[in-house]
């Protein structure tokens, strides 16, 4: 999961745990695609706020993300928040459109407007060195 930031030990235990839960609850599931997305990024960005509250290792990129992106740009990528990985690698890499990054992410049109308006802002200046922008 990218929305991990390459951290493959989480992605792993989120996969894991969102089948886990579905079996428990698919009954009241209308789409499973969209429940297991949204509930793995969930239990990622969970593990994420705990560690970093508790002063744990934070997203460290190389883990995984590699393969996906170049070096400098995995880089980049960790410094954004889960959400906006999240959206970001759906919409550009997955290439979906919107409404399908909105409806899988339990979000809005609008909210992943901004999330990829946000990410973009991130990744230039992470890329260029241009903070300001």
């Amino acid at each position: 999961m990218v929305v991990a930031g390459g951290r493959g030990d989480i992605a792993e235990e989120a996969v894991a745990e969102s089948f886990a839960r579905y079996l428990v609850h698919h009954e009241g599931v209308r789409d499973a695609r969209a429940w297991l997305y949204r509930t793995g990024a969930r239990l990622v960005i969970a593990e994420l706020r705990r560690q970093r509250r508790l002063g744990e290792p934070a997203d460290t990129p190389g883990h995984g993300t590699d393969l996906l992106f170049s070096d400098d740009l995995a880089e980049a990528m960790s410094r954004l928040t889960p959400e906006q990985r999240l959206a970001t690698f759906l919409a550009y890499r997955m290439d979906l459109p919107l409404s399908e990054v909105a409806r899988l992410t339990g979000s809005t049109v609008a909210g992943v407007k901004m999330r990829l308006m946000r990410a973009r802002r991130a990744l230039r200046g992470a890329l260029t060195g241009d903070n300001g922008a």
